[in-house]
């Protein structure tokens, strides 16, 4: 029995590797050790300068929206729609805007936060960044345009990421490659003197303190919804049996009119548009950040760019 315990136990056990394998393992482990790459240094902390509270922590992602390589979604007057198929007629696509009182500037959304007033009130504010253009690329007028604006550049760019009409129209006013292009038109028959193309806008002293301004953007895409989330519908009992939790519910009458009327609220595709949003106040300049407070939020993400102009009052100023 003690013998075949033994011959059991040998046939379990591997064999012994050879002498000349065995270095050869040694000298494998001995060259990955050496090839190992040394352990990388941990990067340096962020350091912000130290300003008034609260836009300190909102410096570095002004820095780092304005260094932004990504194109961002323009506004641009569209006059005219591609040349069309032959055999077909050409459209005409014209994009309306009303007038606005002045000539207003874009800027990036840095964030959001909040400031606490003298009397103890925490108000929401948003932080937006000018800096990186807001030049005058165009001028029109009632006797060449058929209208009155003042065509304003923003976010500078490299020469490659525009075509050769883009770059032949900004080197014509003496500007630099811009990537967003808006139009704020005016009334009268010519822009306000100061407005000549190559100029740039002093943007600290187009609002004051205690202004209101209107701003207007891309709102947040939020894809495909239903009527609860993008019309605010009631929704049905959750108990169990309800056959109307989330739905819809009726669309029409059977019979009578026999059809779905025209602009009913129904599920489909919510934000991703332009909003504008009236009556907001300026809280402060930072002209040395180059930056806006406007109070409450605005459209858009961090990193949108959006236009301000000055509050309009239909039968006052415009």
């Amino acid at each position: 029995m003690a013998s075949n315990c033994a011959r059991e136990k040998e046939k379990d056990e591997p064999p012994p590797l050879p002498p000349s394998s065995t270095s050869d393992g040694l000298h494998l482990v001995s060259l990955l050790s050496s090839l190992r790459s040394p352990p990388t240094p941990p990067s340096p902390p962020l350091h912000f300068t130290r300003l008034p509270p609260p836009y300190a922590f909102l410096l570095n992602l002004i820095s780092k929206i304005s260094s932004n390589t990504a194109k961002p979604r323009t506004y641009t007057k569209q006059t005219a729609a591609p040349a069309a198929a032959p055999g077909r007629a050409a459209r005409l696509s014209v994009v309306a805007r009303s007038a606005v009182p002045a000539v207003g500037i874009m800027a990036r959304k840095a964030g959001m936060t909040q400031i606490f007033t003298a009397d103890g009130l925490a108000v929401p504010a948003t932080l937006v960044s000018y800096k990186g253009g807001n030049v005058v690329t165009a001028v029109r007028t009632v006797e060449t345009d058929g209208y009155a604006a003042v065509q304003v550049g923003f976010g500078e760019c490299k020469e490659k990421a525009l075509n050769k009409p883009e770059l032949g129209h900004l080197k014509k006013s003496g500007a630099a490659p811009m990537r967003t292009l808006v139009e704020f038109r005016l009334k009268g028959d010519a822009p306000p003197e100061g407005f000549e193309p190559g100029t740039a806008i002093d943007c600290s002293a187009a609002f004051a303190v205690g202004e209101m301004v209107d701003v207007a953007g891309t709102s947040i895409g939020k894809g495909f919804q239903g009527t609860i989330k993008r019309w605010n519908h009631k929704r049905g009992l959750m108990s169990h049996g309800s056959k109307s939790k989330r739905q819809h519910g009726s669309i029409g009458s059977s019979a009578t009119p026999s059809r779905v009327l025209p602009g009913l609220r129904m599920a489909g595709r919510m934000g991703g548009e332009r909003v504008k949003i009236r009556g907001l106040e300026v809280l402060a300049i930072e002209a040395e950040l180059g930056a806006l407070v406007l109070k409450g939020s605005i459209p858009g993400k961090v990193g949108n760019v959006v236009e301000i102009t000055k509050a309009k009052v239909v039968g006052k100023n415009c």
